[in-house]
């Protein structure tokens, strides 16, 4: 009922991604489907705690992770609040839920010397457009910490070469200027220049393009990503978020400050950013255990 005036509001006034919205839609949906399958309320907002807890508990028998369980209950609790905003609900049955304890698990990243060794030797191939994509991949990833779906939405115009930096549009809309490397600088040119001989042409709109037509899909980056990470480092995940973890790891253990590296990776609170300094303290009781003649 309210439901489509909730998505409204999250996607043009909250500016989130259609990936999120997305998400929060589905989430209200499930607990729709819950609410009628059990022959309880048919709209969402007639709902109460004791229903909303059933479901937690159905989600819990059925094995759902509790990450999950957490961000479906963050749905629900945005969306009475929003409701309590606008004088639809009297109360929400959500402020009396708690949200489900979760493990906390240090971020997964590639050693420094191990990553710059396999870019080094991955620079000893043919230069071949393919060669030269993957490239362009994992140095924009390792070299800006930038997301997935930012790569993806990285276009042409956004790149300033000769100030060494590119603009990203990252989460709710925001923009953010981000400095280049000099591997990642050369990358890029490299790319390009191979690019226009095969298509005639540079890129017309976004950097990364399937076939010179659409654009690039997280799918296909995760790919690319997986393939490299695998075949050259030794991390048991492989995923692209493994290298924004290993640009702030490597940013921290490098002396960078800690609010300037929140402001790089685009984090809307310190609190995400803090993650990375339990790495750099267990880096540091590795390096405690083998100096000191006590430990």
């Amino acid at each position: 009922m309210y439901e489509k005036l909730f998505l409204q509001y999250i996607q043009n006034q909250k500016r989130y991604s259609e990936n999120t919205v997305s998400a929060y839609q589905a989430d209200l949906e499930q607990f729709r489907v819950f609410l009628n399958t059990e022959g309880l309320v048919l709209e969402i907002h007639e709902a109460t705690a004791k229903q909303l807890r059933s479901w937690i508990s159905q989600m819990a028998r059925n094995k759902m992770e509790p990450t999950t369980i957490r961000r479906k209950l963050s749905t629900l609790k945005s969306y009475y609040k929003f409701l309590l905003r606008n004088d639809f609900i009297k109360s929400s049955p959500g402020s009396r839920i708690i949200l489900p304890k979760i493990k906390h698990h240090l971020p997964v990243f590639v050693d420094q010397k191990q990553l710059n060794q396999s870019l080094e030797k991955d620079s000893e191939y043919p230069e071949s457009f393919e060669n030269l994509e993957v490239r362009l991949v994992i140095e924009l990833l390792y070299g800006t910490g930038i997301r997935v779906s930012e790569l993806c939405g990285l276009k042409m115009k956004d790149i300033y070469l000769s100030q060494k930096q590119i603009k990203v549009l990252g989460k709710r809309n925001k923009e953010r200027f981000v400095p280049l490397t000099l591997p990642a600088i050369t990358a890029i040119e490299d790319y390009l220049h191979a690019f226009s001989q095969k298509y005639g042409t540079l890129p017309e709109s976004f950097i990364i393009t399937y076939n010179n037509q659409a654009p690039c899909t997280r799918r296909r980056i995760y790919t690319i990503v997986h393939q490299f990470l695998l075949q050259h480092t030794t991390v048991e995940k492989c995923s692209p978020h493994v290298l924004r973890h290993t640009y702030a790891t490597h940013l921290l253990n490098s002396g960078a400050n800690l609010y300037a590296i929140k402001t790089l990776l685009g984090h809307s609170s310190l609190a995400a950013t803090q993650v990375y300094t339990h790495n750099s303290f267990e880096q540091l009781k590795s390096i405690y255990k083998q100096a000191h003649p006590r430990a």
